[in-house]
């Protein structure tokens, strides 16, 4: 490595580190807001609010990565064009593409980091701090920290267990008690609580216990009303976010093992791979930027336009893996497709302003 590229990667780095300080600061606070409005609820304090959104700081640091690499880099370029350090750089012969290279050395260092924060600490942070939000939101001892969760609501007994048959979804058994006694059992393949704040039971198989005997149906949906918190499903909901690369692929595998869909999980892990790739993509795309608009735009432009390339990349990545999962598309191609387009522009990009040095002359 030389002294140029040195000097490039030590303008790059801390600058994108400085922009994820921030970004991670303002999706904390954020956060933050929203969890205090819960305060007050069962054992739900401000503190156990802060905690929660704590836990989460490697996830919202995962998130941030790809804006926090384009906006550092973007200005840390930036600041080079506008003191002339990359117009003495081309004047010495030294091209764009080779410019690149350290560019994509603090990219491949990002990239590092995203899979650290991605696969070790992301995942078992954000499911711990929804556990304490969940045991703080509903305080009852029925709350254990076993392979299932006994809850009580009025007349009705709920247990639910994890990974049930229809995607991961909580499996749940019902009992429905009367003075006298036991009024009704079933069990629900899948249960999940809706928008609506009702407890969604699929698969459901119940037995009704009467004076002429017991009777059973079945229904492939039941919905019934319910006091319990959707935090409390999501304890025992196997949750593609909460799950890494490979437990995703070792439970994609398992469901289509047993003939079923496992489209779900290969998607989330798909689009996590892209996402680590896009990290250093964002951190080279902003040199062809600052080549083509060195005249033109200053730091907080260029924040900017690094800001909305990054929001224009993640609404492209959530809304192709929704189409995704909505058409049947291949996971691949529903998980790399904005990637791929955001590489083939860096190449192109990358050509054309290595092009540009021999059309017209140094400023």
């Amino acid at each position: 490595m030389t002294l140029l590229d040195r000097y490039l990667l030590r303008g790059v780095v801390p600058l994108v580190l400085v922009c994820l300080c921030a970004l991670v600061s303002l999706s904390l606070f954020v956060d933050f807001a929203q969890q205090s409005r819960m305060a007050g609820q069962g054992a739900y304090t401000l503190l156990d609010g802060l905690a929660y959104s704590a836990l989460r700081i490697p996830q919202f640091a995962f998130d941030a990565l790809p804006a926090a690499a384009i906006i550092g880099s973007f200005l840390a370029l930036g600041n080079f064009s506008a003191h002339h350090e990359l117009t003495v750089a081309r004047a010495s012969g030294v091209s764009v593409l080779r410019l690149s290279v350290p560019v994509w050395a603090a990219g491949a260092l990002f990239v590092v980091l995203a899979v650290f924060l991605g696969e070790s600490l992301a995942p078992p942070m954000h499911s711990l701090g929804k556990r304490m939000r969940a045991a703080a939101l509903n305080p009852t001892p029925a709350l254990t920290q076993g392979e299932s969760v006994w809850m009580r609501d009025g007349d009705l007994i709920l247990n639910l267990r994890p990974a049930g048959d229809e995607e991961g979804y909580a499996s749940a058994f019902l009992f429905r008690l009367a003075p006298e006694g036991i009024l009704s059992f079933g069990r629900a393949r899948a249960a999940r609580i809706n928008e609506d704040g009702k407890l969604e039971l699929g698969g459901y198989e119940e037995t009704v216990v009467g004076e002429d005997g017991a009777q059973s149906s079945y229904s492939d949906l039941r919905i019934t009303e319910t006091r319990l918190s959707p935090d409390i499903v999501e304890l025992v909901e196997l949750r593609p976010e909460l799950m890494t690369v490979g437990s995703l692929l070792r439970y994609a595998r398992y469901l289509e093992a047993n003939q079923l869909s496992g489209l779900r999980f290969r998607l989330e892990m798909q689009s996590r791979l892209a996402t680590m790739a896009a990290v250093a993509l964002m951190c080279v795309l902003a040199l062809p930027l600052v080549f083509t608009n060195r005249r033109t735009l200053g730091g907080s432009a260029r924040a900017a336009l690094g800001l909305g390339i990054a929001l224009i990349w993640f609404l492209a990545n959530r809304g192709v893996a929704e189409a995704g999962q909505l058409y049947g598309l291949p996971p691949w191609l529903a998980g790399w497709a904005p990637t791929l387009v955001l590489g083939i522009a860096v190449i192109v990009l990358l050509v054309r302003a290595d092009r540009l040095r021999w059309r017209r002359a140094p400023d």
